[in-house]
């Protein structure tokens, strides 16, 4: 699908010098951040995808060696940097919940209950214990 998009930098879709990518993200954040009256957006930096993708994977797999060799990390020290956890349990141990109706997925929400994927066209949430 990437390579049926235009290239408006010779052979590449996107302009090669990371600089560019830095400058985008840093305009999108100001503008969010105006546009939601939210600081918090400007906390965002490139490197806060890396620490997502590795929370997430470790969330998915709940194997930290997997996640490190991801990373390409040498150490699990590096690894443990990306994946500190302050609200999600890793033991495995949940609760799950299935979301019938708008409302019901809006309530599972606010109560700290976290998406996991659809059953039936029904989200399923889980919550840990």
């Amino acid at each position: 699908m990437l390579n049926s998009l235009g290239k408006k930098n010779g052979e590449y879709i996107f302009h090669p010098n990371s600089s560019y990518a830095r400058n985008n993200l840093v305009y999108l954040r100001r503008k969010l951040a105006d546009i939601q009256k939210n600081p918090r957006f400007l906390q965002i930096h490139m490197h806060s995808f890396r620490h997502y993708f590795a929370r997430k994977k470790l969330i998915e797999t709940n194997n930290q060696p997997y996640v490190q060799y991801l990373l390409g990390h040498k150490s699990s020290a590096s690894t443990d940097r990306y994946t500190k956890f302050k609200h999600f349990p890793l033991d495995g141990k949940y609760k799950s919940a299935i979301a019938l109706t708008v409302d019901d997925a809006r309530r599972l929400v606010e109560d700290g209950w976290h998406y996991v994927c659809e059953v039936d066209n029904h989200p399923l949430f889980r919550k840990g214990v």
